[in-house]
């Protein structure tokens, strides 16, 4: 009778010391990626197109934070200028964000466009808004791009 009692003793204390299960989840979703901008540094008008992949994995650590882990990447986003120059703009960023319950963030991602040919390169930036609520739904959205040169 001692060791039951013992052993519900200890069942019960390890109830109250063991943390709350933990849960994970993720989201993939690509994007098109598309439009027209022009290269800073020789006002040549580029359109280009692809699609952008998103990757977004939000686990819950069962003490009230959530933890989130993102990564962005273009999937074949290319461009081609006025002046005849082609471009190619790869990009791949990864973030992570540890949050309460539910919060809003921004991050900034920065890209680079590449001139397969004479013409400068240069940097392109972009503010990334996302939002997770108490539910642990993400939403993002992405903001204006800003370039500078690179030479």
């Amino acid at each position: 009778m001692k060791i039951v009692g013992w052993t519900l003793t200890l069942l019960a204390l390890a109830c109250l010391i063991a943390p709350p299960p933990v849960s994970a989840a993720s989201q993939s979703f690509e994007t098109p990626v598309g439009g027209t901008m022009s290269n800073p540094c020789n006002n040549e008008p580029i359109a280009f197109s692809g699609s952008q992949r998103i990757i977004v994995g939000v686990t819950n650590d069962g003490s009230g934070g959530t933890h989130l882990h993102t990564h962005i990447s273009f999937q074949g986003v290319s461009g081609l200028g006025a002046f005849g120059n082609t471009y190619s703009i790869p990009s791949a960023q990864s973030f992570n964000n540890n949050i309460g319950n539910a919060t809003t963030f921004t991050t900034i991602v920065i890209i680079r466009v590449i001139s397969r040919g004479l013409a400068p390169n240069f940097n392109g930036q972009q503010d990334f808004h996302m939002t997770v609520n108490a539910n642990g739904t993400v939403t993002a959205t992405p903001g204006l791009f800003r370039f500078n040169c690179a030479g």
